[in-house]
């Protein structure tokens, strides 16, 4: 192998490690509910993040997690892995759309067995909180949901 194969093997495999930690870097942002309330929430965006949630987390040390979706459609949600019952919020362009309260967590349930949470309409973010905090932070059917600035 001459040094040239080995420093394209080498970049690669660098180029690998940089966009697997990227995937699991995790950002959080403050939302703005009603135009009178903040949250903090950690976002999911990358298909390792969607795909895991909140799953397997005893607890969460924020307010929630929001699930960004590059288009807006009928994203399904489970409980995979859950530990604690959630209120799941589907929200499209910054309009909530429908809401899922006390959706109970499904322990020893294989996969392709997991409800499926669907909204009655598309959304193109989905807002997981802890059971009964939609409520207590006043998120109905057409509340609005926004980036603080």
């Amino acid at each position: 192998m001459n040094k040239y194969s080995l420093l394209v093997i080498v970049v690669f495999i660098l180029s690998a490690g940089v966009l697997w930690f990227l995937q699991l870097k995790v950002e959080k942002v403050t939302l703005l509910l009603n135009n009178q309330q903040t949250i903090d929430v950690t976002v999911a965006k990358t298909a390792r993040q969607l795909y895991k949630g909140l799953g397997q987390k005893k607890e969460i040390t924020n307010d929630g997690m929001l699930f960004v979706f590059g288009t807006s459609q009928k994203h399904g949600i489970v409980m995979r892995d859950m530990q604690f019952n959630l209120d799941i919020v589907w929200i499209d362009k910054g309009i909530v759309v429908d809401i899922a309260s006390n959706v109970q967590i499904e322990p020893d349930v294989k996969e392709r067995d997991l409800k499926k949470y669907f909204p009655r309409l598309p959304a193109n973010l989905v807002l997981e909180l802890p059971e009964g905090k939609a409520k207590e932070f006043g998120i109905e059917i057409g509340s609005t949901v926004g980036l603080e600035k």
